[in-house]
């Protein structure tokens, strides 16, 4: 039987480490930083100031929102809203929130026939599902909550489950926590 001799163990603390190793590790790296670049600015970290001209811009946008004053179709307005919602989420704090809200509630129940839109857009991006759903709540009229509940079951744009389920359940908690319930 012949013996075979250890394995040479390194001496420097520089030793060649082997390739696989070291190509896994650059593999992560690189994924990482993709993953952190195509990630919206939203989602990453975004620690923005909300300034006064960011307040008036936010307050502006969702002016074109009211329901009375508003000629444009629902399908022009949801674009629309997906933009002031990737532009301002930062100042998403009173009275910029209760807009955000009542714009959110109008659109789901005045413009449902055209909630593809966004739908397409919240499963685009996440951020936006979430976003739509925080602002479906007891500060929006009951009959909206209810139109909105409603359509989500019943009318549920193709490709958009998720987005249905997402804001029926967010109509619902809203109007349970007004003490109403669908009717």
């Amino acid at each position: 039987m012949t013996d075979t001799p250890p394995p040479p163990q390194p001496t420097d603390s520089f030793a060649p480490r082997p390739l696989h190793l070291v190509g896994a590790g650059l593999l992560v790296l690189v994924i990482a930083g993709f993953v952190w670049h195509w990630t919206p600015a939203e989602e990453q970290d975004d620690k923005r100031e909300c300034t006064a001209a960011d307040l008036a811009d936010a307050h502006t946008a969702l002016g074109k929102f009211s329901h009375e004053e508003s000629e444009m179709q629902g399908a022009q307005l949801w674009p629309l809203l997906e933009r002031a919602i990737h532009d301002y989420h930062h100042c998403d704090e009173p009275p910029i929130s209760g807009e955000f809200s009542t714009t959110t509630c109008e659109l789901l129940g005045h413009h449902w026939t055209e909630a593809g839109e966004v739908s397409r857009a919240a499963r685009k991006h996440a951020f936006v599902n979430r976003f739509l759903a925080m602002h479906i709540d007891g500060t929006c009229d009951e009959a909206l909550l209810l139109a909105i509940a409603q359509q989500a079951e019943k009318k549920c744009p193709r490709y958009g489950k998720a987005f249905c389920q997402t804001v029926e359940a967010a109509a619902k908690a809203a109007l349970a926590a007004a003490g109403k319930t669908e009717k």
